[in-house]
């Protein structure tokens, strides 16, 4: 039976890996966190983010934040290379789930798969 809802913890960390991926551009980042942001918003599970440095992103790529210790600074930053925080309730119903009824990300792998080809 096809399914008609998605677990919103597998929205939360599909998003998570596509902003700290290399594949994506700025712009689908952007959307991608705006439509999230929305559903975090309207279920009343957002937590907030933090951007992601140098080290959570492919290497050349632009992180959301430079920190050197104590300093940090945006500038040449990306701002769309975040990593949203998971509500605990939303935690807690992502570890209870059964693994055998597959993840969102999972989805998102087979039709970037047939896309390309």
């Amino acid at each position: 039976m096809p399914r008609t809802t998605i677990d919103i913890s597998d929205l939360l960390e599909l998003i998570n890996r596509r902003n700290q991926a290399g594949t994506q551009t700025p712009a689908a980042r952007e959307a991608a966190n705006e439509l999230l942001e929305d559903v975090l918003h309207a279920t009343g599970n957002y937590e907030g983010f933090g951007y992601l440095n140098r080290g959570q992103v492919p290497s050349g790529a632009s992180p959301g934040i430079k920190m050197d210790g104590a300093e940090h600074s945006f500038a040449g930053c990306d701002e769309t290379r975040r990593n949203y925080f998971m509500a605990d309730r939303l935690r807690k119903v992502h570890r209870r789930r059964d693994p055998s009824a597959g993840s969102l990300g999972s989805i998102f792998q087979s039709m970037d798969a047939h896309r390309n080809g």
